[in-house]
């Protein structure tokens, strides 16, 4: 599987170094020389190594995501600026960097906070100084702001992701989002009162909850008009339903937070509304990425985004498109398209083999046998 939707059905791929140096049909063409390491991976399936494109990473649990095949990962939260360096013998991933989240007064740890239009400007400059490649704006950053923070950006050639909380998404669009994060928005978008929901995201947790229980509420039909919207402004869709799904349908983070039960039973009959917008927002031509939220309550570095992976199937993605929403559309929306995410000559040496065909069973993934960075096997 090449990553873009194509797949050969047997192939040699000839790794040269940190690269991929051929990649043939069979093995006539395929000139690997008298020193040649030959590895059969027949009954197996070639992919590129994955890419998680939304976590909060850890220095002590950067060695739990290459055995997941995951080579890549973006961090959001200001642990990192910019990117591991490649090759690393300890076999980390690769981590692309967003540095602080810009984001208004009343936010948590990890982030920038801005109150001006002065203070957007200054911290998008020093944060594109520091080598970030995307400047990620939190729920609380005034509405006024988020186009400031955008245009910033813009004007350094760096991508904008956003968790929109006091705006709607389509506004967040309207903006300059490249990507929106945890489907944040999305409701008060569709909300035919999107007041008291964008009202109460400023307040912190409990607007966040109250957008999350505003699902239940929403017809279809809206629901159907805001994917068509995103998907005709090229906003990509990072879900990070893993996390969603976890924090009140897992982790019992609802129980934690004194939820009464049946408030608790109010967010699972929720969660089936922000699947079926995904499997919309696709179905109407968005490009959907992976990103599993690892680091929030209940997701485990590695294994949530196998289960995100399992959650956009269940939304009616194809088994192909949820194969590349984590490897050649992740590459894309991280920058790096042009060295990751396919498996094509010049590209990194970046490979998961895994046992069992992923396009007749998601689950394959988490058959891992290889899984090789810069050309170098990790596990």
């Amino acid at each position: 599987m090449h990553g873009d939707g194509r797949v050969t059905p047997s192939a040699t791929v000839l790794l040269r170094g940190d690269t991929i140096a051929a990649v043939e049909p069979d093995s006539s063409g395929v000139a690997a020389g008298p020193t040649a390491v030959s590895i059969d991976g027949t009954g197996l399936t070639l992919l590129p190594g994955l890419i998680d494109a939304h976590v909060r990473i850890e220095q002590d649990s950067l060695h739990a995501w290459v055995p997941f095949g995951i080579t890549t990962v973006r961090d959001f939260g200001g642990t990192s600026i910019g990117s591991t360096p490649t090759g690393d013998p300890r076999g980390w991933p690769r981590v692309v960097g967003t540095g602080p989240t810009v984001d208004g007064p009343g936010a948590g740890q990890g982030t920038s906070v801005v109150g001006t239009v002065g203070e957007a400007r200054a911290t998008v400059r020093q944060l594109a100084d520091a080598g970030v490649r995307f400047i990620a704006v939190g729920p609380r950053l005034a509405p006024a702001l988020v186009p400031v923070v955008a245009s910033e950006a813009r004007a350094r050639a760096l991508a904008v992701s956003v968790n929109p909380g006091t705006l709607s998404a389509t506004l967040a669009a309207e903006a300059g989002a490249t990507s929106i994060e945890h489907l944040g928005g999305v409701a008060a978008a569709a909300s035919p009162d999107p007041g008291p929901v964008l009202a109460a995201a400023g307040r912190g947790d409990s607007g966040s909850m109250m957008e999350r229980l505003e699902w239940r509420h929403l017809s279809l039909q809206r629901l159907e008009d805001v994917a068509r919207g995103l998907a005709s402004a090229g906003v990509v869709l990072v879900p990070v339903l893993a996390a969603r799904e976890a924090e009140f349908l897992v982790s019992g983070a609802g129980t934690r937070m004194g939820l009464a039960p049946e408030v608790v039973e109010q967010f699972r009959q929720a969660f089936p509304f922000a699947q079926q917008f995904v499997g919309m927002f696709a179905r109407v031509g968005g490009r959907v990425v992976a990103g599993s939220g690892a680091g929030e309550p209940g997701v485990l570095p590695g294994a949530g985004l196998l289960r995100e992976l399992e959650l956009l199937a269940a939304c009616g993605l194809p088994l192909g498109r949820v194969i590349v929403a984590a490897t050649g559309d992740a590459a894309s929306l991280l920058g790096l398209r042009d060295r990751l995410g396919t498996i094509e000559p010049g590209k990194a040496a970046d490979l998961v083999l895994v046992a069992g065909n992923p396009l007749v069973d998601i689950r394959a993934l988490r058959r891992v046998v290889a899984v090789y960075r810069d050309g170098v096997r990790v596990f």
